[in-house]
């Protein structure tokens, strides 16, 4: 079995927008990772990079669709948001993998990603912090069999900014936008800076990253 710590670190080495936490948790082998973190971190810009590229396009990597199944919040506007009904039948049918629940207040959202054809191309799921939250749910802890999460982080003042610049003609309230943007990081073992100086870096590194993991992950496969 492959040695995943050495192989984070393989992967990570001279790839300036990263740093690494603790391995913990750390899955036996990895086929794919988990971007997680708060509200306007970056996590979809990173993931939209890792979608369009070379790695993708020749199908070893895959980044799922994500669906949610509330009115659009700002991480959503740009996403697949359906009525409950709709989700539910759509994991019935096998169309939605992993799924997972995140509560704010008296409201249950329903977060899911689309089932990947290939089940051979590395995972890039574009997560959240509700995601970890509920790593070690039944339904949720199978999906994430041989997943790495890896958060991305901006700090609040960053992350409030890119908000009312991206969003300020959204009508939020006030008490769930400051609740999204207070969410912490997890301790996750790599983190990807995504501010400042890092921000032009962290698209293309995502990318070197993954394809580094692919390329170990395949050579610990073959021997």
């Amino acid at each position: 079995m492959a040695d995943v710590s050495n192989m984070i670190r393989e992967a990570a080495d001279k790839l300036q927008s990263i740093y690494l936490q603790s391995y913990s948790p750390m899955p036996e082998a990895i086929r794919g990772v988990a971007l997680i973190g708060p509200l306007c971190s970056g996590k979809t810009t990173l993931a939209n990079t890792v979608r369009e590229s070379q790695l993708s396009k020749t199908g070893r990597a895959v980044v799922p669709k994500r669906y949610a199944t509330f009115i659009p919040s700002p991480e959503e506007v740009d996403g697949n948001v359906l009525p409950y009904r709709m989700f539910s039948e759509k994991v019935v049918e096998g169309e939605i993998g992993l799924f997972w629940e995140r509560k704010i207040g008296d409201v249950i959202e329903v977060y899911g990603f689309e089932a990947p054809q290939n089940q051979n191309a590395f995972i890039i799921y574009d997560g959240n912090v509700a995601l970890y939250e509920c790593r070690e749910n039944e339904t949720v802890k199978s999906g994430l069999e041989g997943i790495l999460f890896v958060g991305v982080w901006a700090s609040y003042n960053v992350r409030e900014e890119r908000f009312y610049r991206r969003f300020q003609d959204l009508d939020i309230n006030p008490q769930e936008v400051n609740y999204r943007l207070g969410e912490p990081m997890p301790g996750v073992p790599v983190v990807f800076r995504n501010y400042e100086g890092y921000e032009s870096l962290a698209p293309q590194q995502i990318v070197t990253f993954v394809e580094r993991l692919v390329q170990l992950n395949d050579l610990a496969t073959n021997n």
